[in-house]
């Protein structure tokens, strides 16, 4: 017999076999039960259903069925929607860039059945009778005619049956039905006008009706957080590149495992870099080790993001990001202060601001100041006349607040000598205003720390020590970029030490040490005396302790103390002093810390992002005696 040449190649390239090609799309559309929780709901949502119901058993390895009271399904739509990539929603490229479903690649049914048993329950409107279909291994066992309501119930059972080596890598029962609990969390709160109910076997673990979506965000977390309700601070801005609504969450209410969602027009996405903007609205607002809840919802033009990027479309590519990025840190900043929780200028709900798409072919222009020629600030007619009201600017305003706050505002005695300087000029008018307007009654000091007092609807207890912290940092703070921090002379100099590898960080840093006030005179290598020091540290003993805390902190951050370095070192001598600071009992004395903690720029948080305020409201009060 002849042999055969080694150089003849037979072709080896041929199509899989449909099962085969089924199986690997389940590898990406179908990881687990919860995968197959995710495409049945989304599919009974874009059937048009106000109602679904999910029940699971086994942790979904039993059986899964959804069953919702859509449109249903003809015979031959039953059978065409086992068939991949059989879709009633693309019918051209063009259309997956206006796309506002859910499921449209046609993968999700056709991959379930090719890992499971599968039987499906369809009727529609027009049909007297239903379709009955059952499916194994994407085998057709039977097709027959039955009576059945209006809509669609499909059940799932043992899932990965075929695929073993799939099965065997499910985790626990506790960890399956906890990932079914966060997908069905995630598609009711994107459609929250449909009602959804949850059975882990016989047990109802939600039933959700419609409502808005404070209420289904409640109605899901509400039991986890204690009145959750009373933490959610509303967002809203529409403009030209993309409409913002949804909620986030005070920094109060903030923990370590907060929930935190984005929507993108009606789907849940991950998005690091949005996260990271949610992130920066909140800096220095929240509590060392947490994260402020959020459930924030994106509307954008279809032909603006592009969904079809992962299997099962969560990272979706904006084609605005940078925008995006930016108006959801200001939407956020601004929501917060709104409600008295982030220092914000006072917005105006009626005048939004519609920010236009940035055109790199359009050169700016340079806006066009104007301004009264005819205005004389020592004229009282013209000081009164409506001109003038149109050329107040900012800082004309700033320095009639400033004026005001002078009159009102006499500053706690913590310091004589730091309290001669200006006042702070960052400060929040609205949340000082309505502060002002308070009614306290009398004031309580408990354990010389905590200050107790009743406003109208609650009672209100501030931590005295962090609130002497914060109204030091904001003073430390101002003064030391104005470089006026005050230095006060040492009667018996003390001897400062260093290692000789922390000479280099000392010399790095001396200039600002300097500017904060210590005067230092070596005296030998690696030692100085200790001349003078800030005037806010007259009462802290062992000063040596506090300047290696501060070389230490330059260390740490690897750069000179120049102004990123400001703020960690003044929070250190606000803390070290704070403590130090004997807390006046008296009523005069307590008023005082309150009048100058509403006049910083953050009263809520202590620099180091702790609370300083919690409010006690009377519905708690009387729950406590019921």
């Amino acid at each position: 017999m002849p042999q055969d040449n080694p150089f003849i190649i037979n072709d080896r390239i041929h199509l899989l076999p449909d099962a085969v090609a089924n199986q690997i799309a389940a590898g990406e559309v179908v990881v687990g039960p919860y995968s197959v929780v995710k495409e049945l709901m989304e599919n009974a949502i874009d059937a048009g259903a106000s109602h679904v119901t999910i029940v699971i058993k086994g942790a979904g390895r039993t059986s899964i069925q959804v069953i919702d009271d859509g449109c249903g399904m003809s015979p031959s739509d039953a059978l065409m929607s086992l068939q991949r990539h059989a879709t009633s929603k693309i019918s051209k490229a063009e259309d997956l860039f206006t796309l506002s479903t859910m499921g449209f690649r046609g993968e999700a049914l056709p991959s379930i059945v090719s890992v499971s048993c599968v039987e499906i329950k369809t009727r529609t409107a027009q049909q007297e009778m239903g379709t009955l279909l059952e499916v194994d291994g994407s085998k057709i066992s039977k097709n027959e005619e039955i009576a059945t309501p209006v809509g669609t119930s499909i059940t799932v059972k043992n899932l990965f049956y075929n695929v073993p080596a799939r099965r065997k890598f499910l985790k626990s029962d506790e960890t399956e039905t906890r990932k079914i609990i966060t997908e069905f969390q995630r598609v009711a709160l994107a459609t929250p006008n449909v009602a959804f109910s949850l059975y882990n076997g016989a047990t109802l673990i939600y039933d959700l009706p419609t409502s808005n979506l404070k209420q289904r965000i409640v109605n899901i977390f509400g039991k986890k957080i204690k009145h959750y309700e009373d933490v959610l601070v509303p967002l809203g801005i529409k403009n030209g590149i993309v409409n913002i609504t949804g909620f986030t969450g005070t920094p109060e209410s903030s923990i370590k495992n907060a929930n935190q969602m984005f929507f993108v027009n009606g789907r849940f996405m991950r998005h690091p870099y949005f996260h990271k903007a949610v992130m920066q609205a909140y800096e220095k607002m929240l509590p060392p080790d947490t994260a402020p809840h959020y459930f924030i919802y994106f509307d954008v033009n279809p032909h603006d993001i592009d969904i079809n990027v992962h299997p099962t479309k969560t990272e979706i590519k904006f084609e605005n990001e940078r925008e995006i990025w930016q108006i959801l840190m200001a939407c956020i900043r601004e929501a917060l202060g709104k409600f008295n929780i982030a220092p914000t200028l006072i917005f105006d709900n009626q005048q939004l601001i519609d920010i236009p798409v940035a055109n790199g072919n359009k050169t700016p222009t340079m806006p066009t100041p104007h301004f009264d020629k005819n205005y004389n600030p020592f004229n009282s007619s013209t000081r009164n006349s409506n001109n003038y009201q149109r050329t107040s600017t900012p800082q004309q305003w700033q320095m009639l607040y400033e004026s005001k706050k002078k009159e009102e505002l006499k500053p706690y005695d913590i310091n004589p000598t730091i309290h001669n300087q200006e006042p702070h000029t960052n400060q929040q008018p609205a949340l000082f205003e309505k502060r002002q307007t308070e009614s306290y009654g009398n004031l309580f000091l408990f354990k010389n720390r905590y200050l107790i007092t009743a406003l109208e609807t609650e009672m209100m207890i501030i931590d005295c020590r962090r609130a002497l912290e914060r109204i030091l940092y904001d003073e430390l703070l101002l003064q030391l970029q104005q470089q006026q921090c005050i230095s006060q002379q040492i009667l018996f100099p003390e001897v400062w030490e260093l290692t000789p590898e922390m000479m280099p960080i000392y010399e790095s840093i001396k200039d600002d040490l300097k500017a904060l006030g210590f005067q230092l005179s070596p005296i030998a290598a690696c030692a100085f005396s200790i001349n003078g020091i800030p005037a806010t540290l007259t009462s802290v003993p062992q000063i040596p302790q506090v300047l290696n805390k501060l070389l230490q902190i330059a260390k740490e951050e690897q750069k000179n103390l120049k102004k990123e370095l400001y703020e960690p070192i003044v929070i250190e001598l606000a803390s070290t002093q704070s403590t130090h600071v004997k807390i006046g009992e008296s009523q005069e004395e307590l008023r005082q810390i309150i009048k100058q903690l509403f006049a910083t720029t953050m009263p809520n948080i202590s620099p180091k992002g702790h609370k300083i305020i919690t409010t006690i409201s009377e519905r708690e009060i009387n729950g406590w005696f019921d």
